[in-house]
Protein backbone atom coordinates (compact mmCIF):
# COMPACT_ATOMS: atom_id res chain seq x y z
CA UNK A 1 0.00 0.00 0.00
CA UNK A 2 2.99 2.33 0.53
CA UNK A 3 3.84 2.23 -3.20
CA UNK A 4 0.18 2.82 -4.12
CA UNK A 5 -0.04 5.68 -1.62
CA UNK A 6 3.04 7.36 -3.09
CA UNK A 7 1.55 7.09 -6.60
CA UNK A 8 -1.77 8.46 -5.36
CA UNK A 9 -0.09 11.44 -3.68
CA UNK A 10 1.65 12.28 -6.96
CA UNK A 11 -1.71 12.10 -8.73
CA UNK A 12 -3.28 14.42 -6.16
CA UNK A 13 -0.68 17.08 -6.99
CA UNK A 14 -1.39 16.71 -10.74
CA UNK A 15 -5.19 16.78 -10.60
CA UNK A 16 -7.61 19.05 -8.81
CA UNK A 17 -9.80 17.05 -6.44
CA UNK A 18 -12.69 17.39 -6.05
CA UNK A 19 -13.23 18.55 -9.65
CA UNK A 20 -14.20 22.20 -10.00
CA UNK A 21 -15.98 21.67 -13.29
CA UNK A 22 -15.92 19.99 -16.71
CA UNK A 23 -12.35 21.12 -17.34
CA UNK A 24 -11.03 19.22 -14.32
CA UNK A 25 -13.04 16.13 -15.32
CA UNK A 26 -11.60 16.21 -18.84
CA UNK A 27 -8.11 16.60 -17.43
CA UNK A 28 -8.63 13.52 -15.23
CA UNK A 29 -10.10 11.56 -18.15
CA UNK A 30 -6.95 12.15 -20.19
CA UNK A 31 -4.55 11.31 -17.36
CA UNK A 32 -3.06 7.85 -17.84
CA UNK A 33 -2.08 7.35 -14.19
CA UNK A 34 -5.62 8.17 -13.08
CA UNK A 35 -6.94 5.29 -15.21
CA UNK A 36 -4.28 2.94 -13.88
CA UNK A 37 -5.27 3.77 -10.30
CA UNK A 38 -9.01 3.48 -10.97
CA UNK A 39 -9.25 -0.22 -9.92
CA UNK A 40 -7.97 0.74 -6.46
CA UNK A 41 -10.94 3.09 -6.16
CA UNK A 42 -13.45 0.31 -6.85
CA UNK A 43 -12.55 -2.05 -3.98
CA UNK A 44 -12.46 -1.45 -0.25
CA UNK A 45 -9.32 -1.52 1.87
CA UNK A 46 -10.76 -4.46 3.82
CA UNK A 47 -11.23 -6.41 0.59
CA UNK A 48 -7.56 -5.88 -0.26
CA UNK A 49 -6.55 -7.03 3.22
CA UNK A 50 -8.60 -10.20 2.63
CA UNK A 51 -7.00 -10.74 -0.78
CA UNK A 52 -3.54 -10.36 0.74
CA UNK A 53 -4.36 -12.93 3.42
CA UNK A 54 -3.99 -10.41 6.26
CA UNK A 55 -6.32 -11.92 8.85
CA UNK A 56 -4.60 -11.17 12.18
CA UNK A 57 -7.15 -9.36 14.34
CA UNK A 58 -4.60 -6.99 15.88
CA UNK A 59 -3.28 -5.97 12.47
CA UNK A 60 -6.76 -5.34 11.11
CA UNK A 61 -7.70 -3.36 14.21
CA UNK A 62 -4.56 -1.23 13.83
CA UNK A 63 -5.43 -0.51 10.19
CA UNK A 64 -8.96 0.47 11.21
CA UNK A 65 -7.68 2.83 13.90
CA UNK A 66 -5.16 4.44 11.54
CA UNK A 67 -7.85 4.98 8.91
CA UNK A 68 -10.27 6.44 11.45
CA UNK A 69 -7.65 9.11 12.14
CA UNK A 70 -6.70 9.83 8.55
CA UNK A 71 -9.83 9.09 6.49
CA UNK A 72 -12.62 9.22 9.11
CA UNK A 73 -13.83 5.68 8.41
CA UNK A 74 -12.78 2.05 8.84
CA UNK A 75 -11.25 -0.31 6.27
CA UNK A 76 -14.65 -1.68 5.24
CA UNK A 77 -15.92 1.75 4.18
CA UNK A 78 -12.75 3.27 2.67
CA UNK A 79 -11.84 2.59 -0.99
CA UNK A 80 -8.40 1.03 -1.25
CA UNK A 81 -6.98 4.07 -3.08
CA UNK A 82 -7.88 6.40 -0.21
CA UNK A 83 -6.91 3.74 2.33
CA UNK A 84 -3.42 3.64 0.86
CA UNK A 85 -3.25 7.42 1.12
CA UNK A 86 -4.45 7.27 4.71
CA UNK A 87 -1.86 4.69 5.72
CA UNK A 88 1.00 6.26 3.77
CA UNK A 89 0.74 9.57 5.60
CA UNK A 90 2.82 8.11 8.43
CA UNK A 91 5.72 7.78 6.02
CA UNK A 92 5.70 11.52 5.41
CA UNK A 93 7.49 14.15 7.53
CA UNK A 94 5.53 15.37 10.56
CA UNK A 95 5.66 19.01 11.63
CA UNK A 96 4.69 20.93 14.73
CA UNK A 97 3.64 24.56 14.55
CA UNK A 98 5.81 26.76 16.75
CA UNK A 99 3.67 27.63 19.75
CA UNK A 100 1.34 24.70 19.12
CA UNK A 101 -1.99 24.55 17.33
CA UNK A 102 -3.24 27.65 19.15
CA UNK A 103 -0.61 29.79 17.43
CA UNK A 104 -1.84 28.61 14.01
CA UNK A 105 -5.44 29.45 14.89
CA UNK A 106 -4.39 32.85 16.24
CA UNK A 107 -2.53 33.59 13.01
CA UNK A 108 -5.56 32.61 10.90
CA UNK A 109 -7.79 34.81 13.07
CA UNK A 110 -5.33 37.69 12.65
CA UNK A 111 -5.37 37.40 8.85
CA UNK A 112 -9.17 37.24 8.91
CA UNK A 113 -9.37 40.50 10.89
CA UNK A 114 -6.66 42.17 8.78
CA UNK A 115 -8.76 41.51 5.68
CA UNK A 116 -11.83 43.17 7.12
CA UNK A 117 -13.42 40.31 9.03
CA UNK A 118 -15.22 40.86 12.32
CA UNK A 119 -14.42 38.26 14.97
CA UNK A 120 -16.77 37.39 17.84
CA UNK A 121 -15.28 35.00 20.38
CA UNK A 122 -17.16 33.20 23.16
CA UNK A 123 -20.47 34.26 21.63
CA UNK A 124 -22.92 31.37 21.44
CA UNK A 125 -25.24 31.20 18.43
CA UNK A 126 -28.77 30.28 19.48
CA UNK A 127 -30.47 30.20 16.10
CA UNK A 128 -29.69 30.65 12.40
CA UNK A 129 -32.25 31.91 9.92
CA UNK A 130 -32.30 33.08 6.33
CA UNK A 131 -33.81 36.38 5.26
CA UNK A 132 -33.83 36.59 1.50
CA UNK A 133 -30.20 36.36 0.40
CA UNK A 134 -28.88 37.06 3.91
CA UNK A 135 -28.23 34.77 6.85
CA UNK A 136 -28.89 36.01 10.37
CA UNK A 137 -27.17 34.37 13.33
CA UNK A 138 -28.95 35.14 16.59
CA UNK A 139 -26.55 35.32 19.54
CA UNK A 140 -26.66 36.39 23.18
CA UNK A 141 -24.95 39.61 22.07
CA UNK A 142 -27.47 40.33 19.33
CA UNK A 143 -28.01 39.33 15.68
CA UNK A 144 -25.14 39.08 13.18
CA UNK A 145 -25.87 39.27 9.44
CA UNK A 146 -23.77 37.60 6.75
CA UNK A 147 -23.95 36.80 3.04
CA UNK A 148 -22.86 33.22 3.74
CA UNK A 149 -22.89 30.94 6.78
CA UNK A 150 -20.47 28.08 7.45
CA UNK A 151 -21.43 25.92 10.42
CA UNK A 152 -18.64 24.10 12.24
CA UNK A 153 -21.20 21.60 13.54
CA UNK A 154 -22.41 18.10 12.91
CA UNK A 155 -25.62 17.78 10.90
CA UNK A 156 -27.41 16.63 14.05
CA UNK A 157 -26.53 19.82 15.94
CA UNK A 158 -27.07 22.03 12.90
CA UNK A 159 -30.58 20.66 12.41
CA UNK A 160 -31.48 21.74 15.94
CA UNK A 161 -29.94 25.19 15.50
CA UNK A 162 -31.40 26.36 12.21
CA UNK A 163 -34.85 27.65 11.48
CA UNK A 164 -37.36 25.16 10.01
CA UNK A 165 -36.84 26.49 6.47
CA UNK A 166 -33.17 25.42 6.59
CA UNK A 167 -33.65 22.02 8.21
CA UNK A 168 -33.98 20.25 4.86
CA UNK A 169 -30.25 20.74 4.26
CA UNK A 170 -29.49 18.40 7.18
CA UNK A 171 -32.46 16.06 7.67
CA UNK A 172 -31.39 13.70 4.87
CA UNK A 173 -28.02 12.99 6.48
CA UNK A 174 -29.55 12.64 9.94
CA UNK A 175 -32.07 10.07 8.68
CA UNK A 176 -29.45 8.05 6.78
CA UNK A 177 -27.01 7.98 9.69
CA UNK A 178 -28.66 7.46 13.10
CA UNK A 179 -25.27 7.48 14.81
CA UNK A 180 -21.60 8.21 14.13
CA UNK A 181 -18.21 8.12 15.78
CA UNK A 182 -16.37 11.18 17.00
CA UNK A 183 -12.86 12.04 18.13
CA UNK A 184 -11.56 14.06 21.05
CA UNK A 185 -8.06 15.26 21.86
CA UNK A 186 -6.32 15.05 25.22
CA UNK A 187 -3.11 17.09 25.53
CA UNK A 188 -0.60 15.86 28.11
CA UNK A 189 2.82 17.14 29.11
CA UNK A 190 5.34 14.35 29.65
CA UNK A 191 8.96 14.22 30.69
CA UNK A 192 11.30 13.97 27.70
CA UNK A 193 12.94 10.61 28.31
CA UNK A 194 12.81 9.52 24.68
CA UNK A 195 15.82 8.80 22.53
CA UNK A 196 16.75 11.46 19.99
CA UNK A 197 15.83 9.10 17.14
CA UNK A 198 12.43 8.19 18.64
CA UNK A 199 9.52 8.18 16.22
CA UNK A 200 7.52 11.46 16.30
CA UNK A 201 4.19 9.60 16.12
CA UNK A 202 2.78 6.99 18.48
CA UNK A 203 -0.68 5.44 18.32
CA UNK A 204 -2.10 3.25 21.07
CA UNK A 205 -4.69 0.65 20.07
CA UNK A 206 -6.49 -0.96 23.00
CA UNK A 207 -7.41 -4.63 23.21
CA UNK A 208 -10.94 -3.69 24.25
CA UNK A 209 -12.98 -0.46 24.15
CA UNK A 210 -12.83 1.84 27.16
CA UNK A 211 -15.80 1.55 29.55
CA UNK A 212 -18.58 4.15 29.31
CA UNK A 213 -17.18 5.89 26.20
CA UNK A 214 -16.62 2.79 24.07
CA UNK A 215 -13.47 4.49 22.76
CA UNK A 216 -10.63 2.48 21.24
Amino acid sequence: SAALGARAWRLVTDLHFPPRGPGDLLSAAGHGEAWRLLPALLSSTRARLDAAGITAEKTRRLVDELLLVSTQAGAGQVPYLFGALGLEYLQRPLYLAEGGLASLLERLAGVFVERGGELHLDTAVTRLERRGATFVAHTAAGPVEADRAVLNLTHWNAQRLVEPALEAAFTGTVRRHPDAWAACTLHLGVRDVFARDAAPYFQLVLDAPLPVTGAH
